[in-house]
């Protein structure tokens, strides 16, 4: 399972990082390029991630917002980003979390406090 987590971050780290870096030469083409960073979003995939992740890992999540997205909220951030309403955003890494990245990042979600097995 640690492999396949190793995987996981790597793959979204190159994802971000190739978003940025293409974004540059595509634009000059008038391709904007440009990412979204789900939180756990209910879909029929979730139950396999049930399956085999703790609850409490789960929901360190979904937090500030302490609940999954739907897909349509996810939907609805792609459809904005490819909307002549974002035609000045180009490059960027959206997160779609409830707030989440925002919360880690200001220092107000504690990951240790609220996952400490992790």
């Amino acid at each position: 399972m640690e492999t396949v987590h190793e995987g996981y971050s790597l793959s979204k780290e190159a994802m971000i990082l190739w978003t940025m870096l293409a974004s540059s030469k595509t634009i000059k083409r008038g391709i904007r390029l440009n990412c979204t960073l789900p939180g756990p979003t209910q879909t029929p995939m979730m139950n396999h991630f049930e399956s085999r992740t703790e609850a409490k890992v789960l929901n360190t999540f979904i937090q500030p917002i302490d609940r999954r997205s739907t897909p349509e909220e996810q939907a609805a951030a792609l459809i904005f980003l490819n909307s002549d309403k974002s035609s000045y955003i180009n490059g960027v890494a959206l997160p779609v979390d409830g707030g989440f990245l925002g919360g880690v990042a200001t220092g107000q979600l504690d990951l240790s406090a609220l996952m400490p097995a992790a």
